[in-house]
């Protein structure tokens, strides 16, 4: 959903300079407020209620980097304690997958789950974002700016395996650097220009 926002123009991927928690420099992917005044097209309203998560944050507060947003997605304090419950989250993420009959929701004895009746929509991303990392594909803006949110994404995982290791096989994705360096500053080129 993040990358149809942006893709939308509704948010847009901001890059600066910045230093991680042991003073080393990494590079800071925030995202800021687009055009989220113009309604969305009608097959996208059912993100409105997602978009105004970070339109309402940018409003108030500094932009978050994406890293953050992953963190408090996963990690945010009940709404009891003035916090986001991880069910709203998930609940604006499933019901937007579930409106485009991605996934479907089926009741069991702990809970929820979601599985999917073809898995070709996954598969083809995945293949895709292979294709243009491994084998040097030209990349379309979506799988630019999903390859760049998955990497950003990756940085929170301290102790499971990152997504893009989904995606590339152990080989691959200690290679990939320079390649991802290469799809980042393509990504930033045209984000930085429309932000002007």
């Amino acid at each position: 959903m993040i990358v149809d926002l942006i893709l939308m123009g509704k948010l847009i991927i901001r890059t600066e300079d910045g230093t991680n928690f042991l003073g080393y420099k990494r590079e800071k992917c925030s995202l800021v407020n687009g055009d989220a005044e113009s309604p969305l097209p009608e097959q996208a309203a059912f993100m409105g209620d997602f978009l105004k998560v970070f339109t309402e944050h940018n409003s108030k507060k500094a932009p978050k980097t994406v890293e953050k947003w992953m963190e408090d997605i996963v990690l945010s304090a009940p709404s009891f304690l003035g916090g986001t419950d991880i069910k709203t989250y998930i609940d604006l993420i499933t019901n937007s997958l579930i409106a485009k009959s991605i996934v479907r929701k089926e009741s069991v004895w702990n809970g929820s789950r979601f599985p999917t009746d073809d898995p070709t929509a996954e598969a083809a991303v995945k293949d895709r974002m292979r294709a243009v990392i491994v084998d040097g594909a030209e990349p379309d803006l979506f799988t630019t700016v999903l390859v760049q949110l998955s990497v950003e994404a990756d940085k929170t995982m301290l102790f499971s395996n990152p997504f893009m290791r989904s995606v590339l096989s152990k080989e691959e994705y200690k290679n990939a650097g320079p390649r991802l360096k290469e799809l980042k500053e393509m990504a930033d080129t045209p984000l930085e220009e429309e932000a002007k």
